[in-house]
């Protein structure tokens, strides 16, 4: 949720397809309010190329002015009540935006930039299917959440199939903060 209208900034469009992402904001505030009406309708043309991701919501409060007042806060309280995050989706969009974030969600990149980007759809068929641009090296984190372990997976990279097999669970990959098997792959 972004209370002040913001969503336009350096924050990458792109990365927010699986965080539900609401604005907030006063009509009256004249500084923040087109910037995030433009922020939310970049997010609603995301959503309508990929449906299943880039929820968004904007409530604009045509009497208030940059400082939200109880009537907003508890819409805002309300909207995020139900919202659940999804710590496995089966889609992950990733544009980085700087060095230091070298993972996100179940990838990883050993020296993110900017103008990278990668896709990665964890299939219900056992397949992962990753699309990128500009990175040489990737590694992913799977677990049974993304993929049935017991079955042979497969990961194809760019059109092409860089794994092919059974992948074993190990204890000292499972007690890594992402919970899963480790496979990295440089082209």
């Amino acid at each position: 949720v972004d209370a002040t209208g913001g969503c336009n900034r350096a924050t990458t469009l792109q990365n927010l397809r699986n965080v539900p992402f609401a604005v907030f904001i006063g009509g009256q505030d004249t500084t923040r309010a087109p910037s995030a009406k433009e922020g939310i309708e970049a997010i609603k043309a995301l959503r309508s190329a990929d449906p299943d991701g880039y929820e968004s919501a904007y409530n604009e409060y045509p009497d208030m002015g940059h400082g939200l007042k109880s009537k907003a806060l508890t819409d805002i309280n309300a909207y995020l009540k139900d919202k659940v995050r999804r710590s496995y989706p089966r889609k992950v969009v990733w544009y980085p935006e700087v060095a230091w974030k070298r993972r996100f969600y179940n990838l990883a990149i050993e020296a993110p930039l900017l103008g990278q980007s990668v896709v990665a759809e964890m299939g219900q068929d056992n397949v992962v299917t990753v699309k990128s641009d500009k990175i040489p090296a990737l590694t992913l984190y799977l677990n049974d959440a993304l993929v049935n372990l017991d079955k042979e997976v497969q990961v194809v990279w760019n059109g092409e199939k860089v794994f092919s097999g059974r992948l074993s669970r190990r204890l000292t990959v499972v007690l890594e903060p992402s919970t899963g098997i480790k496979l990295e792959f440089v082209l």
